[in-house]
């Protein structure tokens, strides 16, 4: 079979449907040999800037839309796409198999503004009736997609995504190294660690009122690294830690590089997911693998993806997430305990698997 895949979001800087994208093809170039992939992607004819994944395998070649054409001119010839975005016109014989990581849009619409609700339902709501095949990340969404839309359950697979294996795959990052990582961001005591985008849904601001208790109300002396990009809505977030005189508690190092993420998450003491909402929550499976204890919301596919291996907590009560990280910070028995289980749980998301089964959805059209 010829199998399209929509690689746009490995071409800029990367966050969840980005990686996600990047070891999908990474893995399918492991495990097929047979099928012949085209990678689709948008690039303008002087544009440097945006860098093509290597390909995987012999079987793969790129495809590549210089000039804004219709991508069902581009496309033609293809007996499969596969896309985690709503916005392409496909030929009518092509099969599509629609990934959808979440639909936080409608099961947390007070983390966008009205206008983006209905952008993404204009879009979305034409993909879901042409898609053949929708591939959902966890059960939650699984069970949201057809809580909110008219989408037949034979339509729907569960297919759980790997752990991001690349920050497993890179040697450990070296003392050295780590301390001058906190020199660099003034990290100069133990910490707490948050890694995600700043938006509203993602609950820093509840974590921030957690940290501001724990300094109230402990004499535990960590501060709190928060590592992620703005994405919107994230004033109150700094203005909080303005109100709170926290500034030299609080550190903010936006997006990293792999590799000091890989040393962030080494030299955290506990890694803290207040998120009210999640299609998958991935982060937590590299805190897991990272050996550091987790404190995670009991909401949407974080709990279901955390199971028993974390403290799960109520994201809308700041002195329960606070409580977490106080056991976690004062029973270095139970830390111990966590890490082992976050270790055992993070063997239940492979990339092997996860392409095994992408392969059945595509094997159901041959």
């Amino acid at each position: 079979m010829k199998i399209g895949i929509d690689i746009r979001s490995t071409l800029k800087r990367r966050t969840g449907i980005g990686y996600y994208t990047a070891n999908l093809i990474y893995y399918l170039g492991l495990a097929d040999k047979l099928n012949q992939y085209y990678l689709y992607s948008e690039i303008a004819l002087f544009n440097r800037n945006k860098k093509l994944p290597e390909l995987p395998g012999n079987n793969f070649k790129h495809i590549i839309n210089r000039f804004k054409l219709d991508p069902a001119f581009i496309l033609k010839g293809l007996d499969i796409f596969h896309t985690s975005s709503y916005d392409l016109t496909l030929p009518k014989n092509t099969k599509l198999v629609l990934v959808i990581q979440d639909v936080i849009h409608k099961a947390y619409p007070a983390g966008h503004t009205a206008q983006t609700v209905r952008e993404v339902e204009l879009k979305l709501v034409p993909a879901l009736t042409r898609a053949d095949k929708i591939i959902v990340s966890s059960l939650a969404t699984k069970n949201d997609l057809l809580k909110f839309y008219q989408v037949s359950p034979d339509k729907v697979r569960l297919v759980y995504p790997g752990v991001n294996e690349d920050l497993f795959l890179m040697p450990d990052i070296s003392e050295i190294a780590k301390q001058e990582l906190k020199e660099r961001f003034k990290i100069n005591s133990p910490f707490i660690l948050y890694v995600g985008t700043l938006e509203p849904r993602k609950n820093v601001e509840g974590l921030v009122k957690a940290y501001k208790l724990l300094k109230d109300y402990s004499e535990l002396n960590y501060q709190l690294v928060i590592v992620g990009m703005k994405g919107w809505l994230y004033d109150k977030i700094f203005n909080l830690v303005d109100e709170y005189k926290m500034r030299d508690d609080v550190i903010f190092t936006d997006y990293l590089s792999r590799q000091d993420l890989k040393a962030v998450y080494q030299a955290a003491s506990v890694f803290v997911y207040p998120s009210f909402y999640e299609g998958v929550g991935l982060p937590v499976l590299e805190a897991f693998k990272s050996k550091v204890p987790v404190v995670a919301s009991n909401s949407s596919s974080v709990g279901e993806i955390a199971s028993s291996a974390a403290l799960l907590v109520d994201p809308y009560k700041p002195e329960e997430i606070a409580e977490a990280i106080f056991k976690i910070l004062e029973d270095n028995e139970l830390g111990r305990e966590l890490i082992d289980k976050g270790l055992n749980r993070a063997k239940d998301f492979s990339w092997d698997a996860a392409v095994r089964d992408t392969l059945e959805v595509f094997n159901e059209f041959a």
